[in-house]
């Protein structure tokens, strides 16, 4: 679990892609965001999180964003135990990925189960638990917002 989370964060950190707009030279820019109120469970990545097309202006993004999460398979009897830093902080969040109010200061319309293409919906879920996540799957959600 140690070895995932090292190569998670060295080969895909968070991109941060920011547009130029002349008309605010005063925009301020946060050197640290926090996007969801919890941490994850330690076995689950956040795969990916992107916007989707508006049906009607395909340049412009929907209210909805596709939430893909990976869950990453471990053996337990390899040094997580003897870790104090995944001890305390990370088997003990298994159950931070239960409600579907994920995000912080953003209200959540609703939240479907898709196909990883999103071309298919299996249906709206009112809790991720409803859904388990085997290891090494990877489950897709498209997850629409209040405006």
């Amino acid at each position: 679990l140690h070895v995932h989370h090292l190569t998670n964060i060295l080969n895909y950190p968070a991109n941060i892609f920011l547009m130029h707009h002349d008309s605010n030279p005063d925009l301020k820019i946060h050197t640290k965001f926090s996007l969801l109120k919890k941490a994850l469970p330690c076995d689950l990545n956040l795969f990916n999180l992107r916007t989707v097309n508006d049906v009607n202006l395909a340049t412009l993004p929907s209210r909805s964003a596709l939430l893909i999460v990976h869950k990453l398979n471990y053996d337990c009897n390899i040094g997580v135990h003897n870790n104090a830093f995944y001890s305390e902080l990370c088997l003990n969040n298994e159950d931070n990925f239960d409600n579907i109010d994920l995000f912080e200061g953003i209200q959540i319309e609703n939240v479907q189960r898709t196909s990883l293409t999103a071309l298919k919906s299996h249906g709206s879920i009112s809790s991720f638990k409803a859904e388990p996540i085997e290891a090494m799957e990877l489950k897709t959600f498209n997850v629409t917002f209040i405006e």
